[in-house]
């Protein structure tokens, strides 16, 4: 692979193919034994521009004092033993404050792996190539920036929300599962009459109880009252500091934190007594409509975060690497990146600006990925079995969905398991539904499908509760330990999706349900990943390009290269415009954000139609659930394209335009 190298505005620039990745002058720790590698990388490091430190003792206890880190770090097999030896590879980059790239030196690149266990980067082979040095010191600086600019940016977004949440008037509580209180904001202390630190050390559930429950209800009641479903809104009473009661109107809904191990609850609190009930029943259709805007704003600016970075992952992903080197590291980069796009979509969910659309899915890793994050919440004395076909057809289900089934009907089997030592056994196949199946199972038609089981070791269900099981609020539970929801959602789940669900209990032997999803046969061969499938192309559209965030403009314009497009790029639309007007017929393709500041991008569609009527015009957006249908139409758009997007959905809208 050619690399060139230009000095411009005291930075050093490598082009690596078609991607320029730009590192300024750094300070970089070279900490080996004295001898002719450190002598060769020093003069490599020096004739970059950089500087280089050697205090290793140092090193060893910056992550804890960051001012004595350098910007990265290369080292010889015996520092890099050393810091094994103290146990501090491992989680050395955890306890930095920022990325820290660490990189070893080896004369046996095969060696690699076992490094990369221990916590390092990256391997420079000995001996030192001046260009391999080069490349490896300028890729890894350039990330580190690339990494600091983009948590800069979350940590923004961070503060924006922590914000918000001071500044509205109802009483914000986020909680452990278990219910000690772990965030309170000033709405909630004002309204409790306790300190910060009263709070730190109360649990919720001894202060608040279920509005029809006594006040001296057990916290044990307001337990069950949030335990189960995903979001529970009623009214509570709130025991105050002095004593007295207050009436609240309640949402309590559980999420995880990063890890996706930790449950806890965030309650949205509001005081209805009678004082206050009718100011705040006049600003509560405001206060919601301002939650919801603050959503789709964090939901597009994020989308906007996350498209570089799926972008430029993807296109490392094309780049040649030695025998699968990186690869399975840029794939968690993507998978992770993926994974924060869904979280995106359930947070629009959540705030209702976003529908859960039925999609042809495979529900093998959705079905994987419900059991890892049930794993965590099972208690340890309940064993969970998987038995699940590999090969198992696609659906046409929304994924959300999949997941609220899975995680109704495990959590409820391990309730119904209690204490004891339990089992769970849960089961993904293929079966042929015969006529006689059907008959005897009304709403079950002939056929392939995929069933879905899900069986416990419990004390079951009594015979005479079987015919009321899926009725909504109908549980077996003892009061205040379930809704009676999770069944009746499961099986309104199932009959939308033109399927069933069923149950086969005897008292003392457990329970089974069943649920029949119809099967679906996908044209062509399954994609497993979809970046894994995008290889360069020659679609030869001219395309003007147009975003006025500088990161988006450019991984875009990459993706398009990347499928073999010419691109002009703008991030001014007046000026694209102005452009268009000298030339029409020099585009056969309009590519455009949608949100930005001297013009929007159906004002632009518009503008553009006036001059050239049948040009094809593509817009994309962090938030397409604020671009109306009937705005997109008359402005004459083709296209919508949600970002973040990958390659492959950008390859499919444009042949489905040339098509056309």
């Amino acid at each position: 692979m050619g690399l060139k190298f230009f000095n411009r505005s005291f930075k050093k620039v490598v082009l690596v193919g078609n991607t320029a990745l730009i590192a300024p002058k750094s300070k970089i720790g070279l900490y080996f034994l004295p001898g002719e590698p450190f002598e060769t990388i020093k003069s490599i490091v020096l004739g970059m521009g950089h500087e280089f430190v050697q205090d290793f003792e140092a090193f060893e206890s910056g992550a804890n004092r960051p001012s004595l880190l350098p910007d990265m770090a290369i080292m010889d097999e015996h520092h890099a033993s050393i810091l094994e030896s103290h146990n501090r590879s491992r989680n050395f980059c955890q306890k930095c404050p920022s990325f820290l790239p660490m990189l070893v030196a080896l004369w046996n690149p095969q060696l690699i792996s076992l490094y990369i266990q221990k916590g390092f980067h990256d391997c420079i082979r000995l001996p030192f190539e001046k260009t391999e040095v080069e490349s490896r010191i300028i890729t890894f600086l350039a990330l580190k920036n690339r990494a600091k600019q983009l948590f800069g940016k979350l940590e923004s977004q961070k503060h924006l929300l922590s914000t918000a949440l001071q500044k509205v008037d109802e009483a914000v509580v986020i909680t452990s599962a278990s219910g000690d209180i772990v965030y309170a904001n000033d709405s909630f202390k004002d309204l409790t009459g306790h300190g910060t630190d009263e709070l730190l050390k109360i649990n919720l559930s001894n202060i608040i109880f279920n509005e029809d429950l006594p006040e001296t209800a057990s916290k044990d009641s307001v337990h069950g009252f949030i335990v189960n479903g995903n979001v529970r809104r009623g009214t509570l009473r709130l025991k105050r500091a002095d004593g007295t009661c207050i009436e609240m109107d309640a949402s309590i809904t559980p999420f995880t934190d990063s890890s996706l191990k930790g449950l806890y609850y965030v309650y949205v609190l509001r005081d209805i007594s009678e004082k206050r009930l009718i100011e705040a029943r006049t600003i509560q259709a405001q206060k919601l409509e301002a939650l919801g805007v603050l959503a789709g704003g964090i939901a597009h600016d994020f989308n906007n975060i996350l498209t570089p970075i799926i972008g430029y992952a993807e296109l490392l992903r094309t780049f040649p690497h030695k025998e699968g080197e990186f690869l399975e590291e840029v794939d968690q980069i993507l998978k992770a990146a993926t994974r924060a796009k869904e979280l995106v979509g359930e947070l629009l969910s959540f705030s209702r600006q976003q529908d859960e659309p039925k999609r042809l899915i495979n529900p093998v890793p959705i079905l994987k990925e419900a059991l890892k994050l049930l794993r965590a919440a099972v208690p340890d004395n309940i064993n969970i079995v998987q038995d699940i076909d590999q090969n198992t057809p696609k659906i046409f289900l929304s994924p959300v969905h999949l997941h609220q089934i899975i995680m109704n009907l495990v959590i409820n089997a391990y309730q119904a398991i209690g204490d004891r030592q339990g089992r769970i056994e849960v089961t993904l196949e293929n079966i042929e539904v015969d006529e006689f199946s059907a008959r005897t199972h009304p709403g079950l038609k002939p056929g392939p499908h995929v069933r879905l089981s899900v069986s416990d070791n419990g004390p079951g269900i009594p015979a005479s509760f079987l015919h009321r099981i899926f009725d909504p609020y109908f549980t077996t539970k003892e009061e205040g330990k379930g809704t009676g929801l999770g069944l009746s959602v499961v099986h309104n789940i199932l009959k939308n999706a033109n399927g069933m669900v069923t149950v086969y209990s005897e008292e003392g032997k457990g329970a089974t349900f069943r649920c029949y999803f119809p099967a679906l046969k996908a044209e062509g061969k399954v994609q497993i990943e979809e970046w894994s499938q995008t290889q360069p192309c020659s679609l030869g559209l001219r395309v003007m390009l147009v975003d006025d965030d500088e990161m988006n403009l450019v991984i875009t314009n990459k993706m398009f290269n990347h499928l073999g497009c010419i691109v002009q790029a703008f991030t001014d639309p007046n000026e694209a415009l102005n452009t268009f007007k000298k030339a029409p017929k020099g585009f056969d393709l309009v590519f455009t954000d949608q949100v930005m500041p001297k013009m929007n991008g159906t004002d632009l569609s518009k503008a553009l139609r006036m001059i050239e009527k049948n040009i094809p015009i593509i817009i994309s957006s962090g938030y397409i659930a604020a671009l109306r249908k009937q705005a997109l139409t008359e402005a004459g758009v083709n296209e919508v394209l949600s970002k973040p997007f990958t390659l492959l959905q950008l390859k499919d809208t444009l042949i489905r335009i040339m098509k056309k």
